[in-house]
C-alpha cells in the first residue's frame, strides 16, 4: 500500500502486508475517514482499520467475510454500512458492533424440491452454506429452526434423494460433491473426481468441473446420479463408483484454458474455468434421454443413456452463448426447452428455445419479454403441457401457449434476478431462485392451470380452489425479522371481476357441505368514510367477519376452514379461551360467488395432514364435540346480553320517569329484576374483569371455563378425551341451571314487571316539566 502528500505527484510505500492485496481484483478497497486524515479502513477478506496512515493495522470483527464495499457517514464516521458476501450490516459505534444478517439478501444459484410434507426447499447459497428449508411451518413463520445444511457448498447444485428424504447429494466448486445424511449427521465425500485443482489454471486440470456444475438424480432409479464436467459421469451406486459416459461435450478450445489472472496476480478457483457443461436434463418423460449444454455455446443430446451423443446447437444462438437451462419436457421425450446467455459478451437479449424432435430443429420463442433483459431459465409445468415459466435478469414471465406469447408474472415478486425455477406439481406452488433475494414462493398455480381464453373474455369467473390442508400455521410481518412467510392457511379462493362493483352491487362468498347447506357467508363492505357510520346500537362494534374484496381483476380471500363462532359478549374478556367456531373436518366442500343475481359454484377438498393418523371418525367426533361446546357458549351468551338489554332498557325507563308520580314504584320493581338477572349474569360471566390479567384477581366463570375447554378439545386434530367429556358435563350442567333460573325469571319476574308498568298507564312521550318558571329571575 502507498500514501502520497502532495496529490499523487510523489508516492511512497507504508505497508506491504500480503492480507491486504490477497485476490487484488476481488478486494482492494480503501476508504479515508472524514474526520481524521490518519485514519483509513482497508476492506479485503478481513475489515482492518489503520489510525496511523496505513503503517499498522487492527481487525474489525463483522458478521461476515469477503468486505467489498463501505459507506462512512461523512459527518458522523461512527456510522457505518459494510457490504460483503453475506450482507449490508451496519454499525452505530464504529464497527464495535453491528446489525445481524437479517435481511433476506440470499443469492441462490438453483433451487430443488422433495416431496416430504410440507415440501422442502433447497438452494446453495453465495458465500454461504447449502440450505433445506421447510416451505410451510405449523408456527407463525419459516424461521431459523425450520433449515439446515445438507452437504456441499456455496455455489453447488442440490439433488435430493427421491425417495429417501434423509439423503441428499450437493456440489460445489473444484468437483466437490457430497453425499448427506440427515439420519446420521455424516456428510461423505463421494466427488467424480476428487483432485482438488485449487490455484491451478483448467489447463491443468483432467476434468473442468464448472463453479455450479449439474447434479441430476433420476426419476426412474434415485441411486442414478448424473454429474458434469466437461465430460457426464454417472454413478449407479450414491457416488461409491463412477463411469464417464460421454465424449468431451464442448468447443474444447484450449485457448480458453490458461489461468486466470494477469502477470500480478493469477486467480484460479474453478469459476473462472472455461470449456465446461453448464447445464444438464435427464428427461423425466423416458429413460435414457440426456441433454447436455455448454458455457461456450455446445447442446448434445443423448437417446440411450449417454451410449451415443448428436450435436443439436441451435443455429438461431449465436456461437459463444452459455446455455444457462436445459429443460427436458415432462410430458414429451422429444421436447426440449433452452434458456441462453450472452450478456458477458454485451448481448442482453433473451435466447430461449425449444424443440420438439430431438433437437432436430429449434424455435426461437421470446415475444413479449424485452429485448433486453436476457433469460437465465426456462421451465415448463408438470402439470398443465406448454404452459413455461422464465425467469430472466429482471423478473419472472409466463407463457400460456408453449412460448408463442409470454406476459410478466411478477405481481409482489421484487425486481431481482431468477436465476432457477421449480414446480412443485403435488402441491401446485411455483418457487424461484433469485440472485440477492433469497427464495420466493407462488401459493397456487390452479388458476394458471384453468386459464383459457373463454375466462379472459367473461365479466365474472369463480377458480376452482386447490385442495387445502387442515393444519395450523400463519404468518406475520415484522420489521427487520429473518422470518420467511408462511403459504395462506385456509382455503384459497380466486375470483375475476371484469369491471369493480357498484356501491349497491353485492358481492358474496359462501362456503357450503357436501349436502349444500351455507357453513358461512362473507361479504363485501365498502369502507365506510364516517368512521361513526360503523358503531352499532349501544355502543358495541359490529359484528361483522373478513370483507372479501371486490376490485377488478383478479381477486384472494382465504377462508380459515371454520364454521361460526360462538356468540360474544360486547366487551368480554377471555383469560384462555376461544370463540371461535370448529375447523371444518376433512371431506368434500364448496364455495359459491354470488354477484348481483347470478351465482357461480365450484367444488373443493379439505385434507387432513399427511403426517397425522387421526381418523374419519375421529374427526367426526371431534367437530360434534367442539359444536356442542360452542352452542352452550352461545346459549349462555344469548343470555347475558338479553339480560344487559333489559337493564338498559329498565334504566332508561326509570330515568323517563324523572318526575312521575310512579318512578319510585318501577324503580323499586326494576331493580327487583334487575338484581336476580345479575345474579345469573355473574355466574355465566365475569363482570369485574376489565382488563387481560385481570382474572388473577377475579376468578373467571362459566363461559371462559367452557371457552378453554373448546381450547383443550381442539389443541390437537384427535379424537377428544375422556376427561373433557367429563368437564364438560360439569360445566354444562351448572350453565343450565343459571339458564333455567334465567327463563324462570323471564317467565315470572319480567312478565309481572310489564303488567305492572303497563297498569300504571305510563305515557309513551313523557315532557320533562321545566326547572324554572317562565320569566323568573335568578339571582
Amino acid at each position: 500500500m502507498f500514501v502520497s502528500d502532495d496529490a499523487g505527484k510523489n508516492w511512497s510505500r507504508v505497508n506491504d502486508d500480503r492480507r491486504l492485496r490477497q485476490r487484488a481484483w476481488y478486494y482492494s478497497h480503501v476508504y479515508a475517514d472524514p474526520k481524521n486524515p490518519e485514519a483509513i479502513y482497508i476492506l479485503n477478506v478481513q475489515f482492518h482499520k489503520s489510525i496511523d496512515g496505513g503503517k499498522t493495522l487492527t481487525n474489525i470483527s463483522v458478521p461476515h467475510g469477503d468486505n467489498h464495499d463501505l459507506w462512512i457517514d461523512p459527518n458522523n464516521p461512527m456510522r457505518m454500512i459494510t457490504g460483503n458476501d453475506g450482507g449490508a450490516t451496519v454499525s452505530f459505534n464504529g464497527g464495535q458492533t453491528w446489525t445481524e444478517e437479517d435481511i433476506p439478501t440470499a443469492q441462490f444459484y438453483h433451487v430443488a424440491l422433495d416431496n416430504d410434507f410440507p415440501y422442502g426447499v433447497y438452494g446453495a447459497q453465495q458465500d454461504n452454506s447449502t440450505i433445506k428449508i421447510s416451505s410451510r411451518t405449523t408456527g407463525s413463520g419459516i424461521g431459523r429452526t425450520d433449515w439446515y445444511g445438507v452437504g456441499g457448498g456455496e455455489s453447488g447444485y442440490i439433488a435430493p434423494d427421491p425417495e429417501n428424504p434423509n439423503i441428499t447429494y450437493a456440489g460445489s466448486y473444484d468437483g466437490y460433491l457430497s453425499r448427506y445424511d440427515r439420519r446420521t449427521r455424516q456428510e461423505q465425500d463421494v466427488s467424480p473426481w476428487p483432485d482438488n485443482p485449487m490455484g491451478g489454471g483448467a489447463n491443468a486440470a483432467k476434468y473442468r468441473f464448472q463453479w455450479t456444475y449439474p447434479i441430476i438424480v433420476s426419476k426412474f432409479d434415485p441411486k442414478v446420479i448424473y454429474a458434469t464436467a466437461n465430460k457426464v459421469f454417472k454413478t449407479t451406486n450414491e457416488g461409491m463408483s463412477w463411469g464417464i459416459i460421454s465424449p468431451d461435450l464442448t468447443r474444447n478450445d484450449t485457448t480458453k484454458f490458461r489461468s486466470s489472472g494477469g502477470p500480478i496476480t493469477k486467480d484460479n478457483t474453478s469459476v473462472e474455468y472455461y470449456g465446461t457443461i453448464f447445464s444438464f436434463a435427464a428427461s423425466p418423460a423416458k429413460k435414457g434421454v440426456l441433454w447436455s449444454g455448454s458455457d461456450d455455446g455446445l447442446i448434445y443430446v443423448s437417446q440411450d443413456d449417454g451410449a451415443t451423443w448428436k450435436n443439436v446447437t441451435p443455429s438461431e444462438i449465436p456461437a459463444w452463448a452459455l446455455i444457462s437451462i436445459i429443460d427436458a419436457s415432462p410430458h414429451d421425450s422429444g421436447t426440449a426447452y433452452v434458456a441462453a446467455t450472452r450478456y458477458k459478451l454485451d448481448d442482453f437479449k433473451p435466447y430461449i428455445l425449444k424443440t420438439t424432435n430431438f433437437g432436430g430443429s429449434w424455435k426461437k420463442i421470446v415475444k413479449g419479454i424485452p429485448d433486453n433483459e436476457f433469460a437465465h431459465v426456462v421451465r415448463e409445468d408438470p402439470n398443465r403441457e406448454g404452459l413455461l415459466y422464465a425467469g430472466t435478469e429482471r423478473g419472472i414471465y409466463v407463457s400460456f401457449d408453449d412460448g408463442e406469447n409470454w406476459q410478466p408474472l411478477q405481481t409482489n415478486l421484487p425486481v431481482t434476478p431468477i436465476h432457477d425455477i421449480a414446480i412443485q406439481a403435488r402441491e401446485k406452488d411455483l418457487v424461484v431462485a433469485t440472485h440477492g433475494r433469497s427464495f420466493w414462493i407462488l401459493d397456487d398455480l390452479t388458476p394458471l392451470y384453468q386459464m383459457n381464453d373463454e375466462i379472459g373474455r367473461s365479466d365474472v369467473h369463480l377458480f376452482r380452489p386447490r385442495d387445502a390442508y387442515r393444519m395450523e400455521g400463519g404468518s406475520f410481518d415484522r420489521p427487520g425479522a429473518a422470518v420467511g412467510k408462511n403459504a395462506p392457511n385456509g382455503v384459497l379462493v380466486l375470483y375475476y371481476l371484469k369491471h369493480k362493483p357498484g356501491e349497491k352491487d353485492s358481492v358474496k362468498l359462501e362456503f357450503l357441505d357436501q349436502k349444500g347447506d351455507v357453513i358461512k357467508t362473507f361479504t363485501h363492505r365498502e369502507e365506510k368514510k364516517d368512521a361513526s357510520q360503523g358503531e352499532a346500537p349501544g355502543g358495541a362494534a359490529p359484528e361483522e367477519g373478513p370483507n372479501i374484496p371486490a376490485d377488478s381483476g383478479m381477486n384472494r380471500f382465504v377462508w380459515d376452514m371454520r364454521y361460526a363462532d360462538a356468540v360474544k359478549v360486547p366487551g368480554a374478556i377471555l383469560w384462555g379461551g376461544s370463540l371461535e367456531g370448529p375447523i371444518a373436518i376433512p371431506g368434500n366442500y364448496q364455495v359459491r360467488l354470488r354477484h348481483g343475481v347470478k351465482n357461480w359454484t365450484q367444488q373443493f377438498a379439505i385434507r387432513k395432514n399427511p403426517l397425522l393418523s387421526t381418523t374419519a371418525d375421529d374427526f367426526k367426533e371431534q367437530f360434534d364435540f367442539l359444536i356442542k361446546i360452542r352452542d352452550k357458549i352461545s346459549a349462555a351468551h344469548e343470555a347475558v346480553n338479553t339480560i344487559r338489554d333489559i337493564r338498559r332498557q329498565t334504566e332508561d325507563l326509570v330515568k323517563r320517569l324523572e318526575k312521575h308520580p310512579s318512578k319510585k314504584v318501577v324503580a323499586d320493581s326494576a331493580k327487583r329484576i334487575n338484581d336476580q338477572l345479575k345474579s345469573v349474569e355473574e355466574e355465566l360471566v365475569q363482570v369485574k374483569i376489565k382488563s387481560g390479567q385481570d382474572a388473577l384477581n377475579y376468578p373467571i366463570r362459566l363461559n371462559d371455563k367452557l371457552a378453554s375447554l373448546s381450547n383443550v378439545v381442539g389443541s390437537a386434530d384427535s379424537k377428544p378425551t375422556r376427561q373433557s367429556y367429563d368437564v364438560f358435563a360439569e360445566l354444562a350442567a351448572k350453565v343450565d341451571a343459571q339458564l333455567a333460573r334465567y327463563n324462570r325469571i323471564l317467565e315470572a319476574g319480567l312478565a309481572a314487571f310489564n303488567r305492572e308498568v303497563k297498569s300504571l298507564d305510563i305515557p309513551a312521550v313523557i315532557v320533562k316539566p321545566p326547572e324554572t318558571q317562565v320569566g323568573a329571575r335568578q339571582n
